[in-house]
């Protein structure tokens, strides 16, 4: 699979789901919370910036 650069990915423009599904599919994402999809302006104080306690990518892979 070739590397995407996801910074460049705009998900707020709602490319699709099959875009997320690469991003959850690729290992290399696992913890890349800057990049990703579900990353939230305010999470919890104990959880990630997706507000979860376990990464999506890691749980998906």
């Amino acid at each position: 699979m070739a590397t995407r650069d996801w910074s460049k990915v705009d998900w707020t423009n709602n490319e699709g789901n099959n875009l997320i599904r690469a991003f959850l599919a690729d290992p290399d994402n696992i913890m890349n919370c800057n990049q990703c999809p579900y990353k939230m302006k305010h999470p919890s104080w104990d959880a990630l910036p997706c507000g979860q306690y376990h990464c999506w990518v890691e749980l998906s892979c």
